[in-house]
């Protein structure tokens, strides 16, 4: 019988999936409409001109919104590196008590140049769903695969990560977010910590580097991005407790922390977050202190020697 959080999920999909058509829809239709004033304001103008490469430049963003048959926002095209999944890799062992890496059956429900493959199945793990298709109208159809675990980095405009956490809590499947750290202050995400489930948080102590592709933040060459601090947000199963998250994870390369990101360094937490606030106020108090001091100091001494 069909879960009704995941039937709901499916609904919710369904309303943005149709509003998400018509927004694509019009971006193809913005395109034709440019290239056709182009060629009625400028028929003169043919070879080697401002119009004749902007008309080009058109054409290839026409094809870049064909490429996708779901609306996509190019900010959201970044390459997840090699080391990220490094970080989780022994996390995952954990779910297949002793089995083959292979066996494990990995969903990444999003697509950017599918480098999620290539990069998992480096460390072992060869069984990995990711393909270019809406996620979204997969939900409403019923045609989301089987999986073990869901391991993505997910698109960070609109409200992607909070549909993304709606099937998450409703697939009741293991889950390895990698996301912005202030996900954990926002409404969507204080909601599912009410629910009562422990979650685990794994940050790296080297500041992850995503892969720009070429064409989409930006249009010369692919490059390094890193706009926001990231880390992973984890479900996990009852048997995969905090120690042995401790003894599974590199301590040297990340920090964990368990149901709250709080107790992670300052250095991962989001800048509104109620603790980083605090210790930046004592550390500001404590300079001031020491330059008060040391003010008084110099005064006494210049007294002393007059």
């Amino acid at each position: 019988m069909e879960n009704n959080d995941l039937k709901r999920g499916r609904d919710h999909g369904l309303i943005q999936e149709h509003s998400g058509a018509d927004e694509a829809l019009s971006k193809k239709q913005g395109h034709k409409e440019r290239r056709k004033d182009k060629a009625k304001n400028h028929p003169d103008d043919l070879k080697g001109s401002k119009v004749v490469k902007a008309s080009e430049a058109l054409d290839k963003e026409e094809e870049e919104a064909e490429e996708y048959s779901y609306v996509t926002d190019d900010a959201d095209h970044c390459e997840t590196p090699l080391d990220a999944y490094e970080h989780i890799a022994t996390l995952l062992d954990r779910l297949i008590s002793g089995k083959a890496r292979s066996s494990l059956r990995i969903y990444d429900p999003y697509f950017c140049e599918g480098g999620v493959v290539q990069r998992l199945g480096s460390l072992g793990f060869t069984n990995v769903y990711n393909r270019k298709e809406d996620f979204y109208a997969a939900i409403v159809q019923g045609t989301t695969p089987d999986f073990d675990v869901l391991v993505t980095n997910p698109p960070y405009s609109g409200d992607n990560i909070s549909r993304l956490l709606d099937f998450c809590l409703a697939s009741r499947k293991p889950w390895f977010l990698l996301v912005p750290n202030w996900v954990y202050t926002k409404n969507y995400y204080a909601r599912i910590l009410c629910g009562g489930s422990s979650y685990i948080y794994v940050a790296p102590k080297k500041r992850y580097l995503y892969l720009t592709v070429k064409g989409r933040r930006q249009q010369k060459s692919s490059k390094y991005t890193s706009p926001f601090v990231t880390f992973w947000y984890c479900s996990l199963p009852p048997h995969v407790s905090p120690a042995v998250v401790r003894a599974a994870v590199d301590a040297k390369a990340v920090d964990v922390s368990f149901g709250t990101p709080s107790s992670l360094p300052l250095v991962h937490l989001d800048q509104h977050d109620p603790r980083k606030k605090r210790e930046k106020n004592n550390m500001k108090r404590k300079k001031h202190a020491e330059r008060k001091k040391k003010n008084n100091q110099n005064q006494s001494q210049s007294q002393n020697s007059n």
